[in-house]
């Protein structure tokens, strides 16, 4: 059986809780695309500079006969972290970032 919704309730037709909850929903979507175009525009901004070519094809280090490329990049990340937290101070957000 089914029961019916009453209009009185709710005189004004003033959103639900759940309508409420769907809205804030939407515009934390709608900031977070809006993030990611911007991120993608500069992405693309950047492939499309002068010698970035090579950089714009993944690699894949079986054809290249190059067994060792994940290691050698992993420690090269490393290294260039490792300069970055010795040469900045450690009152700037990218201290936070690191720690995180």
């Amino acid at each position: 059986m089914k029961r019916k919704r009453n209009k009185k309730a709710n005189p004004l037709n003033a959103p639900s809780n759940g309508a409420v909850l769907n809205q804030t929903t939407d515009t934390a979507a709608s900031e977070n695309h809006e993030k990611l175009n911007s991120s993608l525009m500069v992405i693309k901004k950047i492939m499309d500079m002068d010698g970035t070519t090579p950089f714009n094809a993944p690699v894949n280090p079986v054809v290249m006969g190059v067994t060792d490329y994940f290691d050698d990049v992993f420690n090269d990340v490393r290294y260039i972290w490792r300069i970055a937290i010795n040469t900045t101070s450690q009152d700037i957000a990218f201290w936070s970032l690191w720690r995180k």
